[in-house]
């Protein structure tokens, strides 16, 4: 996996990183099967919460059987397979049966799934197909009546009133088992994977990724396996773009769902990690603090990968110290992109997420005028990337908001870079809050319970840095004249009509007017700013 360029180039203030499109893409599919089938009887999986292990020889019949139904079903080549699940051995059949069957991936927010966010992702995607797990399948098969939707529900797990994976997957011919081949990639622009991201509205957005994407997740085959552990799910792109990392390599990956810090060192330990491709800086922070971390061997850790805006030192140091033959790797990206930058020298200018990344090219813009800035200027980052996104889904307004006129992506994160071609982000404008282990949390979600309150006027939700859980998410409210609502009432409220990770950790601010842009909208920025001195002060 090449992190880093070697040589990037700079003129009239844009960033240049090679761009390298693999050859042979159009056997993309191809090289998938070979790879998953080129040694049978490595491990490809570890269930770490049973020691379950799976060789490619049965996670390729799996896959192999889950594409022959897919043929079976009659879909077009853009029909969307929606997947619904935490991490387990079966999560990666039907994304890899999806794309050798030739059709798009759509993995859904699981962690927060309710009612109305996935009747708005069926109406969205019209899934000819939901794999669903057991803790969100009723949800699902609810929001599939009220809305009408003719999706077919596939149960990973044996669930009373619904077909399930391993019927389906019993059920294949072994004559078309053995006959199955993936149709040739025709256009390397051709659908892939809606994966969502951050929304405005209240709901996220579905980036569509073509094969480019995948085409450039594509490593060398490992003589000697990787042993590779990640916390994302499938949801994030982190956690399918690490899964096609490990098949094309011929690897190893090491899964669990239910992760805290020890739990995550224990998996280090016990099944001598080589690589640990993870999510965010703040899963370092919090292991910082666990004392019982340092008596763990993590010596078989060759490369640790986080994604974040910087690394503080004392968990730079906390990370040198525990991990000492590792590469340590700080990345940015987006959903839409892919990685932008990396850090990976040790001590280097800590509050900097790296240098520009592989297959990327990067320019900071003012907001105000468009012009290209230089060194040390603040401005918005705009990328252009080999891999990055064809669009939202079905949404021609974002989609024509995120791209400027030459078909760069405007990030929405306030940034800079240095002389040295180092690049920081200031703050990111972008409303999602992140929190833990990649729970991403929709801000218009809470805020629509809270002004359910009668005494409550308006409302704004914005995130407040927590150096242990990365954000936390802050309320400011505006009360109606003479009300009495107090901040109790208010995070009780959230805390009995939305999940635990919603709670309201950043604390309630009332104020006498919340502050608007010129054009009437809540001013977030205004307000992240309120609430990140506020943590500072604290």
């Amino acid at each position: 996996m090449e992190i880093l360029v070697k040589d990037p180039l700079y003129h009239n203030g844009i960033w240049k990183g090679m761009v390298e499109i693999p050859r042979h893409w159009c056997q993309y599919r191809h090289l998938l099967l070979e790879r998953l089938r080129k040694f049978p009887d490595r491990i490809a999986q570890i269930d770490a919460a049973t020691d379950r292990k799976d060789t490619y020889r049965d996670l390729t019949d799996r896959v192999l059987r889950c594409s022959v139904w897919l043929k079976n079903q009659k879909l077009k080549s853009n029909d969307v397979i929606g997947i619904c699940t935490y991490n387990h051995l079966d999560t990666y059949v039907p994304v890899i049966a999806t794309i050798l069957a030739g059709h798009i991936i759509n993995p859904w927010w699981n962690a927060v799934l309710d009612d109305d966010m996935a009747k708005y992702f069926l109406n969205l995607t019209q899934p000819k197909i939901i794999f669903a797990d057991d803790l969100t399948i009723a949800i699902i098969k609810q929001a599939v009546d009220e809305v009408g939707s003719t999706a077919k529900i596939i149960a990973f797990k044996e669930t009373p009133g619904f077909e399930s994976l391993s019927q389906i997957l019993k059920a294949q011919n072994v004559t078309e088992l053995s006959e199955f081949q993936p149709n040739i990639l025709e256009d390397i622009e051709e659908p892939a994977w809606i994966a969502y991201t951050s929304g405005s509205t209240g709901f996220p957005k579905g980036a569509l990724l073509s094969y480019r994407r995948l085409t450039v997740i594509v490593d060398p085959i490992s003589e000697k396996p990787k042993i590779n552990f990640w916390a994302p799910g499938i949801c994030w792109t982190t956690g399918i773009s690490n899964m096609f990392w490990t098949i094309t390599s011929c690897s190893t990956a090491v899964i669990r769902t239910d992760l805290t810090e020890e739990i995550i060192a224990q998996i280090l330990e016990k099944y001598k990690v080589t690589n640990m491709m993870t999510s965010n800086t703040a899963i370092a922070a919090r292991m910082s603090k666990v004392e019982a971390i340092k008596s763990y061997d993590f010596s078989s850790v060759q490369m640790v990968v986080f994604t974040g805006i910087g690394m503080i030192p004392e968990v730079d140091e906390f990370l040198g110290d525990i991990f000492p033959n590792a590469v340590i790797v700080n990345c940015y990206g987006t959903t839409e992109v892919g990685y932008v930058t990396a850090r990976i020298k040790r001590h280097r200018k800590l509050m900097s997420c790296g240098q520009i990344a592989p297959n990327c090219e990067i320019k900071i813009v003012d907001p105000e005028n468009g012009k290209i800035l230089g060194p040390n200027q603040e401005g918005e980052m705009y990328v252009k990337h080999v891999g990055m996104m064809r669009g939202y889904y079905k949404d021609d307004k974002n989609t024509k908001a995120a791209f400027d006129e030459e078909g760069w992506i405007r990030t929405g994160d306030l940034s800079y870079y240095d002389e040295d071609g180092d690049f920081f982000i200031v703050d990111r404008l972008k409303e999602l809050i992140k929190f833990r282990n990649n729970i991403h949390i929709i801000p218009g979600t809470i805020e629509r319970v809270i002004l359910k309150h009668p005494d409550v006027l308006e409302v704004a939700v914005v995130a407040k840095p927590d150096l242990t859980d990365a954000e936390h998410p802050m309320a400011f409210v505006l009360r109606h004249p003479h009300a009495t609502v107090t901040e109790y009432e208010i995070y009780e409220l959230v805390s009995q009509h939305l999940p635990d990770h919603m709670a309201l950790r950043g604390g309630v601010i009332f104020l006498d007017k919340i502050p608007h842009t010129d054009t009437g909208k809540v001013s977030k920025k205004e307000l992240r700013r309120m609430a990140v001195s506020l943590a500072i002060e604290q």
